[in-house]
């Protein structure tokens, strides 16, 4: 386990801060004041804690208590709202590029919104953001 790593402690998603010895220092988002300073199991399993946030995602989603930009991004991501791009000249530091990862790069460079960048494994999103980033 990392510095960085997502955990989930009691059903509450948490991030490692440090780790010394056998001891894990976390920032957890809520945590039952019994566990403090106290032994505790600790769920490392990418895919539980995945499904740990995406369950708490959807039951803010079904009780509308999604705010500011995280309701502006679900209405996005539903098709109830229209993203909106600069129209800025777009210069590109790879000559590597296929025609989808340049409109990918193009469209994040004027957004003004966001750009989500998806795709199956092998199709460049890693290649897209390194070219974001230079």
């Amino acid at each position: 386990m990392n510095k960085g790593s997502s955990v989930i402690v009691n059903n509450s998603p948490g991030i490692v801060l440090e780790t010394e010895y056998e001891k894990i220092f976390l920032n957890m988002d809520s945590v039952d004041s019994f566990f403090i300073n106290e032994e505790i199991e600790v769920d490392i399993n990418p895919f539980s804690v995945i499904l740990n946030w995406l369950e708490k995602t959807i039951i803010k989603i079904e009780n509308d208590h999604l705010t500011g930009r995280n309701k502006e991004i679900l209405n996005f991501l539903v098709g109830q709202g229209t993203p909106t791009y600069s129209n800025y000249e777009t210069n590109f530091f790879s000559d590597s590029l296929n025609e989808s990862q340049s409109l990918s790069v193009k469209q994040a460079m004027n957004s003004r919104d966001f750009q989500l960048i998806i795709g199956p494994p092998g199709t460049g999103k890693t290649f897209v953001i390194k070219e974001l980033l230079h």
